[in-house]
């Protein structure tokens, strides 16, 4: 081996040395990505949940406040749902308890405040936080649904109309409809001329009850909200006698049979099965009476709405997930409506529902069947002739 190859050979096998060295270096001064990040590691001594929890049972009146129910219907959602919350503890970590992951999921729902704020207070993972929002919610949907908003028997519609009969005096009325705009983080790939200057929102229509229960919910897309409800799941069941809606019945102390209907404000079409105000361009003295009637039986869905949005003031802010994942929010909100309403019915006065407001759906108001408009007159008839008896409150 002459001179030459002999050097270039140690140049060689030194740079590789030195390349090697250097990359292992570099390996070991950099920063190994951990699993939990330092500021959550003193989650169960630091966090808000460890800090708040067991002090806030002890005073019920801030538990309330707190939780926006009482310690009895905490406790007994818990119970209801603890084994879908339920995760096993490993040898890297411990879990987080279903007490624990109902907590966060009420506190996002009950403030607003977005996933980082929630994470920074328990000291969790802003991922973390998400997760058990969007289990715990479809949790309290899956588990709730079938005795907190069945779908509608004949028997339960049929106590729904007694209700409205004698609480709006507004018969053969098996709930009132309603749409809300909700804000929630607009999609990607959606054109800017489809959604509102400020804001993407997706629609929760509801049918409710003469105790501004939710009987039937549905949220729809963030596409024109302006044929809301004839695109909706609702309005098929209904067109296709699907609804288990009862057959027509007399009107009360009379020989008038009339259809059972739903009632709505000016912006839902005139249907023989929905009911709507004449528009004020053909008010008459007769017209002006049904007005007033299905004006004051509507106001169970107002009511229904603005209480909601100030029990769980999520709805005053922007829900900063995908549409899918925002549906699950919506939908759990109703159902805790409603079960809260079941439990801690002598309660409900506690948050004043008339300072809120929320954003209405319009809809395009295409011209009605001669069928439609003879069942409202129909009601337009019996109501000029059978004035108001009673009002149970």
């Amino acid at each position: 081996m002459n001179l030459y190859k002999f050097k270039r050979n140690m140049f060689t096998s030194n740079l590789f040395l030195y390349e090697n060295s250097l990359l292992k270096f570099r390996l070991l001064k950099a920063k190994r990505r951990k699993w939990v990040a330092e500021e959550n590691l003193q989650r169960e001594e630091l966090g808000e949940f460890i800090h708040l929890y067991e002090n806030l049972r002890k005073d019920p009146n801030k538990f309330f406040e707190y939780c926006r129910m009482s310690i009895d219907c905490f406790d007994l959602l818990l119970n209801k749902i603890q084994h879908k919350l339920s995760k096993q503890t490993t040898a890297c970590r411990r879990s987080i308890s279903p007490t624990e992951r109902l907590i966060v999921c009420l506190r996002y729902l009950a403030t607003g405040t977005s996933f980082r704020s929630i994470a920074l207070t328990f000291r969790m993972g802003i991922s973390t936080v998400g997760m058990i929002v969007l289990e715990t919610c479809a949790a309290l949907w899956e588990e709730l649904q079938s005795q907190y908003m069945p779908f509608p028997t004949q028997e339960h519609l049929q106590n729904v109309m007694h209700r409205f009969q004698m609480r709006y005096n507004f018969p053969n009325c098996f709930g009132a409809i309603g749409g809300m705009h909700c804000k929630i983080k607009c999609p990607a790939n959606l054109v800017r001329s489809k959604y509102s200057k400020k804001h993407f929102s997706v629609v929760l229509q509801a049918v409710v009850d003469a105790d501004h229960r939710f009987t039937f919910v549905e949220v729809g897309g963030g596409e024109d909200n302006d044929d809301t409800f004839t695109s909706s799941m609702l309005h098929t069941l209904l067109e296709n006698n699907r609804f288990n809606v009862p057959n027509s019945t007399y009107l009360p102390n009379s020989t008038i049979q009339a259809p059972n209907v739903l009632v709505a404000d000016a912006g839902f079409p005139l249907k023989t099965y929905l009911m709507r105000p004449y528009p004020r361009s053909n008010i008459v003295k007769g017209n002006e009476i049904f007005n007033h009637r299905i004006s004051t039986a509507t106001q169970c869905v107002d009511c229904a709405f603005r209480k909601l949005v100030k029990k769980w003031p999520i709805f005053t802010k922007q829900i900063d997930t995908n549409m899918d994942n925002g549906r699950t929010i919506i939908k759990a909100a109703c159902m805790l409506h409603n079960f809260v309403i079941a439990i801690d019915e002598n309660r409900n006065g506690t948050f004043d529902t008339t300072i809120v407001n929320y954003r209405q759906v319009g809809n395009k108001n295409k011209n009605a069947t001669s069928a439609a408009k003879k069942v409202r007159l129909t009601f337009t008839e019996y109501f000029r002739n059978n004035p108001i008896i009673n009002v149970d409150s």
